[in-house]
This record gives structure tokens, C-alpha cells and sequence, in this order.
């Protein structure tokens, strides 16, 4: 049989044991590290300690039973306190060097005292002040574009008055209300120009520190010049193969800085995309941009596409700001079966022109295009013999995008020709939108509206659904008539709604 010998050792309980068999075992569980610390691992270099600047540190004890109370012994430097988590911070008022002595002690009342480090608090240096970016210059900005440029000035004396010249007119220099080593220029540039900029810091003990923050340059933003689009091409419209060299060249694209400008066919309301599939929207299948660099725009417009002209907008972007140009582009293809169809604008062919208006969006436009006269005049024209008799029926449905709720888009008035017998039917395009919300959304920026006319012309009251009652349920099984009863006859009308200069 082994015996073992058991005694107390130091507070800890601990066996040995007699015998070939026996072994040694020592098992201090349940009883708590002494209370210590470490000096060896202080760190070599204490964050920095200036006067009037925040400063925090922890210190980290090993052992000891919680909680653990603390006692600076009033040595930390002035300004600055410690936690019951052992964190020393605050904002040291005065320089100088501070020997620490804190006593610590532990739930059993055990204490030990730290006393591994000295902390040095340093005067304040001049602001060393930040006001320039990457470009090695202050953030250059754009008219009418909302400014926001952060400047920061740690190292001096706190608490900082700031004073700026040379700001361009909109801007002001506005410090932080919680730390005055920190300042914004804000504010919305009025006038494209150079200024050279400098801030001012003044410490706390009167001293005055200027920096030169270099050019900051204020550019009119990229836009489209109404007079340049509509000098270089009447109907407000770009065609297709024109890319971005040209619009620059013909003055077409202004403003903007000396970064890249790309370009894309974004769709979106007012962009002349739609669901030309009944699923999915899109820009007109056919068109595309060549490259995002070159921004050449190409087609055609697929000619499985209703009759017409086609105004979208091409996208081009730069410095995160964006300019609207509109382009057109025809469909020139009818279907086998389809009818005769002609748009003129007081008397001169017009089927692949836009409408234009030109309006003052800050008045709220309103768009009014079209008369009674008619003008614009539709003429739709029996040219297939889908009613040889005398005695005929027409119908069309129109659809539209772009405008806001309370448009006005109609057809009216419209009638048949000639007064004796039937060779087919005309119709107006009248488009009316005086809804501020629709200037408020586009912002100064050109914008379309489409809408797209179907057609049908039959010798019976049925087959284009002028039978039909005028109740909501009528009109949708007379639009779905015309549509599968009318040959496929359709057109396309853009309206392209230019901002005036």
C-alpha cells in the first residue's frame, strides 16, 4: 500500500508520496496570482503628452482578486485622472516631468504599488496645420455645387481662433464648436475662378501660425449649353456617330475640370428608356456607345421597334457630376401590313425630327407643345387597302412616359380625309405638363418624353374596337384590337425639352 504525506506549504496544499509507485502532484487551483506588475513590458515609448491635447493609457496588472481600487498618490500630471479600470486620461494643463507612484489593490486587500514609469508632458508645438489634399493643393470645387473641405491643426496650444483669406465668394471657414483643432470650409461657390487660400491658426497663448493652402480653383460644372446644342444641331436633338470630342469642339459640352470624362447609357425617367420588350427597360435595342471614352454613339434602332424617332439621353460624367445629352435616332423600317404613316411641323416633313421646347425651368416651364391647328400634323394613310369601302372605322391608342401625373397628352383634334370617301385619318400631338415637380426633378437638364401611337383602320365597327364600351374594361379590349388588328401600323414621337441658358 503507498502512503502519502500530506502538508501545508506557503498557503498552497501539496503532496508527496512514498513508494517506487508514487508520483509528485501539485495543484494550486482556486487560489489567486499574486498581484503584480510587470515593468519589463511598459511600453518604450508612452503616447505623446502635450499640454491642452486629450490623452489616454491603461495600465495592465497581472493577478490580484476583483475588484481592484486605485490610488494616484497625486502623481499623475494635472488634468490628468485614473478609472477603477486602470485608465489613465484627460488633458494634461501643465508641462513638466511626472514620476508615477499608484498603489493598487486588490478584493482581498492586497496591495502592491506601480511605480515602472515617468510621464513627460511636453509643450504644445505651432499647429501644424493640414489643408491641402492629394493634389498637393486645397479641394477645388464647382459653382452651384455644394463645398465641404475638412482642415485639421493638431500640436498647439488650445483652445484655436481661425481666420481664412482668399476664399472664392460662397465659402466661409467654419471651426469645430468641440475641438478647435478642427475646421470646415463650407458653403456653395458663386463664381468660377482661381484663389489662393490661407488659414490662420492662433493658439491658445496668442500665437499665430499661417499656412499657404495653395489654388483653389472653382470650375463652372459640366453642362450642356442650350445655344451650342441648338447651334450645332437645330432640332435640339444630337444624331447618331456624333462622340465626345465633337460635342466639346462645337460647344455643346462646357465647364467641367481637367479630369477624364466617361459617358454611359443610364437608364432611368426622362432617359427615353422604357420596357420595349414588356419586361425589361432599356435604352432602344439597337443603340449603343462605342466606348465609354470615345462616347461615339451607334445604331440602328431595331427595326422590330414601332416607326419613328427615338430621343434617349446619353450620360456624361465627371468629377462625379453629370451633364444630359439628348440624341435622336430614326426608325425608318414599317411592317409589310403596316399603313402609311407622316408627322410635319408647320408643313415641312418631320417623321424623324423631335418635337423641341425650349422653357424656363425655374418658372416651372410649362411644356406646350402642339396646337389645334393641327400642328404637328399626323397623317395616317390607307395605303394597304385595309378598307376599300366607303364606309370605314379608325381607332388608336397612344401611350407615354416621362411626364409628371397631371399631363395632358392628346390626338385631338383628329378626323378623317378626304371630306368624301376614306383615304385614312390625320391627328394632332398636343403635350401639356405645367407640374413644378417635373422642373424640380430634372434640375436644369435636358430631358425626353415619348409616346408611342397604334393604329387601325377596318370597314366593321369591330375589329378596331369602336364597338367597344367607354368603360375602363372597353378601352383595354379596344387598345388590345387595334394593337393585334392593325397591321402593326404604329409611330414613335419624342418631345426633347431643352433648359433655356
Amino acid at each position: 500500500m503507498n502512503l502519502r504525506l500530506m502538508f501545508l506549504t506557503s498557503g498552497f496544499l501539496t503532496a508527496t508520496a512514498l513508494g517506487a509507485c508514487s508520483r509528485e502532484e501539485f495543484a494550486p487551483w482556486g487560489f489567486p496570482q499574486d498581484l503584480q506588475f510587470d515593468c519589463k513590458n511598459v511600453p518604450t515609448s508612452l503616447p505623446l503628452l502635450v499640454v491642452g491635447q486629450a490623452w489616454e493609457w491603461k495600465l495592465m496588472p497581472v493577478g490580484g482578486k476583483a475588484p481592484l481600487s486605485w490610488d494616484d498618490k497625486d502623481t499623475l500630471p494635472p488634468g490628468l485622472e485614473i478609472d477603477d479600470n486602470g485608465v489613465i486620461s484627460g488633458t494634461p494643463t501643465e508641462a513638466g516631468s511626472f514620476p508615477l507612484q499608484i498603489t493598487v489593490t486588490d478584493g482581498d486587500g492586497n496591495e502592491t504599488l506601480y511605480e515602472c514609469a515617468t510621464l513627460v508632458v511636453n509643450q504644445p508645438d505651432a499647429p501644424q496645420i493640414d489643408c491641402i489634399d492629394d493634389s498637393g493643393s486645397i479641394l477645388d470645387g464647382f459653382v452651384g455645387i455644394p463645398y465641404v473641405f475638412d482642415i485639421t491643426a493638431p500640436g498647439g496650444a488650445v483652445p484655436y481662433t481661425w481666420s481664412a483669406m482668399g476664399l472664392p465668394d460662397g465659402l466661409t471657414l467654419v471651426p469645430d464648436a468641440n475641438d478647435t483643432t478642427k475646421a470646415q470650409v463650407v458653403g456653395t461657390p458663386t463664381t468660377a475662378g482661381t484663389s489662393m487660400v490661407t488659414i490662420t491658426v492662433t493658439d491658445a497663448d496668442g500665437n499665430p501660425t499661417t499656412i499657404n493652402c495653395g489654388a483653389l480653383i472653382i470650375s463652372d460644372p459640366i453642362s450642356v449649353d442650350t445655344d451650342g446644342l441648338l447651334a450645332a444641331f437645330p432640332d435640339g436633338c444630337v444624331p447618331l456617330g456624333v462622340g465626345l470630342q465633337e460635342l466639346l469642339d462645337k460647344k455643346i459640352l462646357v465647364g467641367g475640370d481637367d479630369t477624364p470624362i466617361t459617358c454611359e447609357l443610364r437608364i432611368g425617367r426622362g432617359m427615353g428608356s422604357d420596357k420595349f420588350d414588356g419586361v425589361t427597360e432599356t435604352m432602344p435595342p439597337g443603340i449603343k456607345i462605342d466606348n465609354s471614352t470615345s462616347c461615339v454613339v451607334s445604331g440602328p434602332v431595331s427595326p422590330s421597334l414601332a416607326f419613328g424617332i427615338y430621343g434617349f439621353i446619353n450620360t456624361y460624367s465627371q468629377s462625379g457630376l453629370d451633364a444630359f445629352v439628348p440624341y435622336c435616332a430614326p426608325q425608318m423600317t414599317q411592317g409589310p401590313d403596316a399603313y402609311q404613316v407622316e408627322r410635319t411641323d408647320m408643313g415641312m416633313a418631320a417623321s424623324f425630327k423631335p418635337g423641341l421646347q425650349v422653357l424656363d425651368f425655374a418658372a416651372n416651364g410649362p411644356v406646350a407643345y402642339g396646337t389645334d391647328v393641327p400642328d404637328p400634323l399626323v397623317t395616317v394613310t390607307d395605303d394597304v387597302g385595309a378598307c376599300p369601302n366607303n364606309t370605314c372605322f379608325y381607332a388608336f391608342v397612344y401611350k407615354y412616359n416621362t411626364l409628371s401625373g397631371t399631363a395632358k397628352v392628346s390626338a385631338s383634334p383628329n378626323g378623317k380625309f378626304p371630306a368624301m370617301g376614306f383615304d385614312g385619318f390625320t391627328h394632332a400631338v398636343q403635350i401639356d405638363d405645367g407640374d413644378p415637380s417635373l422642373f424640380t426633378r430634372f434640375k436644369d437638364r435636358p430631358f425626353v418624353a415619348n409616346v408611342t401611337f397604334d393604329y387601325c383602320i377596318s370597314d366593321n365597327d369591330d375589329d378596331c374596337g369602336n364597338s367597344q364600351p367607354n368603360t375602363p374594361e372597353g378601352s383595354a379590349m379596344r387598345a388590345a384590337l387595334v394593337r393585334m388588328n392593325g397591321g402593326k401600323s404604329n409611330y414613335y414621337f419624342s418631345l426633347v425639352v431643352l433648359p433655356q441658358n
